[in-house]
């Protein structure tokens, strides 16, 4: 008799079947399994409905696959893309042309060879795009080509193409139509290509080869700048040892548009002359608009590089406070603002902001960043000018308010060293190990608020909510006005629908920082929810008053 396996752990045994760990395994793989059955079978119904109007054999396959198959002697092709049934007849030809509906337009498509056939309701509904504008005007002018054309540009399909390789029809699957549109479609398709072959086979001089050395040149021409500009910026930052970083990058943007702007323009121009000579020429000339990014990125590079590494301006410093920072998956930045200044409201304003901002952002390194107090650490930058005026970071220093001593000497050592540590497990999503180095770190060196308020984060991920709420309140008995804690226990105790509670909370929080909108703005948040709406309003507007936008919104809004 066949017995269940099992497995020991200490001195008992569990069925591995009863485990509810490996039972919801093996029941998410189930229905994935059942759904993706039944995915396949409700997208091959319609296919299958298809192909029996097309007159082809049903296939039941999961990815994209290409089948021979023959008709009256003739060899073509079909392919399933998605929800796009592709027919295929190889048919080698410098001419190309593309017939589809007017509103399927690409942009700027119909300056790549635009045909009027002359057949007023045609020309209507219906675009060819032709390579060719002597071969189009003499091909589509014939009446039993534009309705071979009508007959095969049904509701299913979505267009005819010749693109120098193979005369192709694209079929919309999801399309909502009698199938039996699509008897004769493969027939009308031989029929198409037949006439192609004797039009093709009378003029001579269409079907002269051209090369496509000139298309592949015109590829290869941004990638080889790209990767020549690479090169040299990392030259010029290694020989002088700094990456010349801009203190604005919208500055650095619009001086690399300036100067790159008219290369590209020209590079466009060569292109659009070069690829409406071949076949499928708006594709051609796409991709290579699309090496334009790229091509965009690695030019801000070079520049960013050029306007620091020629730069024989004299160092200048300049005194910045940090209001804010911004993690990242592989970077650290800290939001600086010069002192004293203001953010102006107003048009003109926030324009002049893109080029001088009075808030902008810096990339430091990651003990770094762990240090930083914001509104309480300062940071001095050695600023110089740039060739091409784009003002660049040198260096920086962060250091204390006081200005006594810089930032972190006065912290213990070793105190930075599991802070870090443990930030780095909480990073890398290894919760548990991070409470352990968090509580480590805190019997080790004593009490500190933002050990207590970053173990508080690493519990609340972990849905220990107790233990995250005790953490965010011992964090806020060693520094009241720790907004972020007061945060995270307004979020613990709203999932519990405790808005009393948090009221009290942003009570206590207001009495500390009565200038701050934060404080009024939530505490307005929780009024709402109990249903006290005048309560809730007032709070919304002096929040307003003291510059939060989001509470003038809502005030706005609960106004009407």
């Amino acid at each position: 008799m066949a017995k269940c396996l099992k497995y020991t752990k200490g001195n008992g045994s569990v069925s591995m079947l009863k485990d509810p760990h490996i039972l919801s395994i093996i029941s998410g793989v189930l229905a994935f399994v059942v759904l993706l059955l039944i995915f396949i079978l409700r997208s091959n119904k319609r296919l299958d409905e298809v192909l029996k109007a097309l007159g082809l054999k049903k296939r039941l396959f999961m990815l994209s696959k290409r089948v021979t198959d023959k008709t009256d002697g003739t060899t073509f092709f079909w392919e399933l893309e998605a929800d796009h049934l592709f027919i295929l007849f190889p048919f080698k030809s410098t001419v190309g042309f593309e017939v589809k509906r007017k509103k399927e337009l690409g942009i700027l498509e119909e300056n790549f060879g635009l045909v009027n056939t002359g057949h007023p309701d045609f020309d209507e509904h219906f675009a060819v795009i032709c390579n060719d504008q002597m071969f189009g005007v003499q091909f589509f002018q014939n009446l039993e080509i534009i309705n071979l054309l009508q007959n095969l540009l049904n509701q299913w399909v979505k267009s005819i193409e010749l693109n120098g390789k193979v005369l192709r029809t694209c079929i919309s699957i999801k399309t909502k139509a009698d199938p039996s549109l699509l008897t004769n479609h493969i027939a009308y398709l031989i029929k198409l290509k037949k006439t192609l072959e004797t039009e093709l086979s009378q003029v001579q001089t269409l079907v002269t080869k051209v090369s496509v050395f000139p298309v592949y040149l015109l590829y290869a021409i941004p990638i080889c700048l790209c990767i020549l500009e690479l090169v040299a910026n990392i030259w010029m930052e290694h020989t002088k040892g700094v990456d010349f970083s801009p203190l604005v990058y919208p500055k650095l943007i619009a001086v690399a548009l300036f100067l790159w702007g008219p290369l590209a323009l020209f590079y466009l121009f060569v292109a659009y002359k070069i690829t409406r000579r071949y076949s499928g020429s708006y594709i051609k000339f796409t991709i290579a608009s699309c090496l334009l990014p790229f091509w965009f990125f690695f030019s801000s590079l070079l520049i960013q590089s050029i306007n620091g590494f020629f730069d024989k301006s004299p160092p200048r410093r300049e005194i910045y406070a940090v209001i804010g920072q911004s993690p990242g998956k592989s970077s650290y930045t800290l939001v600086l603002s010069r002192p004293g200044e203001k953010e102006k409201e107003g048009r003109l304003n926030r324009f002049l902001r893109l080029i001088d901002p009075v808030a902008f952002r810096l990339r430091v390194k990651q003990e770094e960043y762990l240090r930083v107090r914001p509104n309480k650490t300062m940071v001095e930058i050695k600023v110089r000018e740039g060739l091409l005026g784009i003002k660049w970071v040198e260096s920086y220093t962060i250091f204390e308010i006081s200005k006594d001593k810089p930032k972190g000497e006065s912290k213990d050592k070793s105190m930075k060293d599991c802070h870090l540590s443990a930030y780095n497990l909480y990073k890398n999503r290894e919760l548990d190990s991070a409470v352990l180095a968090y509580t480590k770190c805190l019997e080790e060196n004593g009490e500190d608020p933002l050990i207590y308020y970053n173990r508080g984060v690493a519990y609340r991920e972990k849905s220990n909510y107790l233990e995250a709420y005790n953490d965010f309140e011992k964090a806020i008995s060693l520094k009241p006005d720790m907004l972020q804690a007061y945060k995270n226990i307004d979020w613990i105790l709203a999932k519990k629908k405790e808005w009393g509670k948090i009221v009290e909370w942003w009570n206590r929080y207001i009495s500390l920082r009565p200038d701050d909108p934060e404080g009024y703005y939530e505490r307005g948040g929780a009024y709402y929810r109990m249903g006290a709406m005048k309560e809730a309003m007032e709070d919304a507007t002096k929040a307003c008053k003291l510059g939060k936008k989001e509470a003038c919104e809502w005030v706005q809004k609960a106004k009407g």
